[in-house]
């Protein structure tokens, strides 16, 4: 494929933190509104999440339905590759990230059976999702549009069977998240399972073999060490991340984006991928300035009629 048919994913035009109730179970949410129509693939890299796409209209004829131009959302499992995300012109995307350890909860299905798939909603034996999917493409905006999403897994998580699992597994994550080479066996300890029965656990709710996980949370580490300092000699970077040496680290960098670690610097339009793991979490916002992505605060969203949002005294048209 050529690379002018597509980018990485670097950034998103709005981000919105979920409330209260759901920053458990929601990392965030982004809007991808382009408006070029001359990208229509965006390449995305593993994130160590699962992820919900929604599709708002934009453009519409009277002839047009829900059906014609693939409005469809689309779960997007945990992948151990990089992958590509349709963009439809007459569209704008909105991205749920789950929590690594909501997405069964919240869909109600294993999420090992979406590794490296993007499956359409509409094929799920979920008729309740597959209502939400239209109700987001149908919305007038994308506030209204995120206000569906929340109300659905608001009720989700309120009616659903509670997952004995899931404290347990957020005590994994974290232990990943401060050494990534902590061995499975150990981390089955935690949880007080045996090591195949951990495995198990872990990919039912998780949807990836911890080691790959790991792995995944490994470089994302490195991601925004790379965004917070692009000066930072690789080797220290390696060092840094938990990585044996720096042939290790490009490696591992090569499986997940295709790219080494001084190709990501050295190209993508001159932006450095955000680490979507660790750098797009409420606490961590504050330390980046960079006009590329936009931080839409709840307190601040104010209906017009050209549905736009007032944030900061500065104008967003979304």
């Amino acid at each position: 494929m050529d690379t002018k048919d597509y980018y990485i994913m670097d950034f998103f035009t709005n981000i919105i933190f979920p409330c209260n109730e759901l920053e458990s179970y929601i990392q965030y949410f982004w809007i991808l509104d382009t408006n070029n129509e001359s990208i229509l693939k965006e390449k995305a890299l593993p994130s160590g999440h699962v992820e919900l796409i929604f599709h708002k209209i934009e453009v519409r004829s009277k002839n047009e339905s829900y059906n014609d131009f693939n409005y469809k959302g689309v779960v997007i499992g945990q992948h151990d590759k990089s992958y590509f995300i349709d963009k439809n012109e007459k569209a704008g995307i909105i991205g749920v990230v789950l929590r690594p350890y909501a997405a069964k909860l919240l869909l109600g299905v294993p999420a090992g059976e979406f590794l490296n798939e993007q499956v359409y909603i509409d094929d799920l034996d979920d008729a309740e999702l597959a209502l939400l999917s239209r109700k987001v493409a149908n919305s007038d905006n994308y506030i209204r549009a995120i206000e569906h999403i929340e109300s659905f897994l608001l009720f989700r998580i309120r009616n659903n069977k509670r997952n004995y699992y899931i404290p347990y597994l957020k005590n994994i994550i974290e232990l990943i998240n401060t050494n990534t080479n902590t061995k499975s066996d150990k981390l089955a300890e935690h949880i007080f399972l045996s090591n195949k029965q951990f495995t198990r656990v872990f990919v039912d709710n998780i949807g990836i073999m911890p080691k790959t996980f790991s792995a995944i949370v490994r470089y994302q580490k490195a991601l925004k060490l790379m965004k917070d300092n692009s000066e930072l000699p690789m080797a220290q970077v390696a060092l840094e991340c938990e990585y044996s040496d720096q042939s290790h680290m490009i490696r591992d960098f090569r499986k997940f984006t295709s790219y080494t670690p001084r190709k990501i610097l050295s190209s993508n339009r001159g932006f450095i991928p955000y680490s979507s793991y660790f750098g797009l979490e409420r606490c961590n916002m504050e330390i980046y300035n960079d006009k590329s992505i936009n931080i839409i605060k709840r307190k601040a969203w104010t209906y017009t009629k050209s549905s736009s949002i007032i944030i900061d005294k500065r104008w967003f048209c979304i």
